[in-house]
């Protein structure tokens, strides 16, 4: 009887063996796949492509700009490498102190000089202390600008700027302002 009961169970066992066996594969693929589609997501630079040319400006258009004058100096040394991003804009940058990253975005064919909030007083590092290996990432021939940690801490003009959360923000350089595409939390 015992022998029959144990035949009995071993038939049963063979049959959802294989189904749960199944079952674990489709869980298992199910959630690749949607971890993939959460990486896919994110803005590429080949998904903003950007015709690339030289600079014709003969030089950066200070006179006009105040603010200008004042990193005139940061500004022409970046305009003389030449265009680094968007095709024929120049992103330039300086230091502002421990973790922190200023710059401007100056026109290849103007040399018009464009101050984007995001690029005032950047905070590279995360709220958790850590720092990104790359925190500002561009291409000459994408409109892409992925900027890792917390844009626009210019605390003189915007009292809540220490608030702003800090993570990975994605930027579409268009029409002489960035366009914020996707912004992915660090977690703390």
């Amino acid at each position: 009887m015992q022998m029959l009961a144990v035949f009995h169970l071993r038939r049963k066992n063979e049959k959802i063996l294989p189904m749960c066996r199944s079952l674990v594969f489709c869980l298992m693929f199910s959630l690749t796949a949607l971890s993939g589609l959460a990486q896919t997501d994110l803005p590429t630079f080949s998904k903003f492509p950007a015709k690339t040319e030289q600079a014709r400006a003969r030089s950066v258009v200070i006179a006009s700009d105040p603010q200008a004058r004042m990193y005139r100096t940061r500004l022409r040394e970046a305009f003389r490498r030449g265009p680094n991003f968007a095709g024929r804009y120049i992103l330039a940058t300086w230091g502002c102190g421990t973790g922190c990253i200023s710059g401007a975005i100056i026109d290849g064919r103007t040399g018009r000089v464009y101050w984007p909030e995001e690029l005032v007083a950047f905070g590279v590092g995360y709220t958790d202390a850590t720092f990104p290996e790359n925190p500002l990432e561009f291409r000459r021939n994408s409109r892409l600008l992925i900027l890792r940690g917390i844009p626009g801490m210019n605390e003189a003009e915007d009292e809540s700027a220490a608030d702003k959360p800090s993570g990975d923000h994605y930027f579409e350089w268009q029409d002489g302002k960035l366009k914020l595409l996707r912004f992915v939390p660090k977690p703390d």
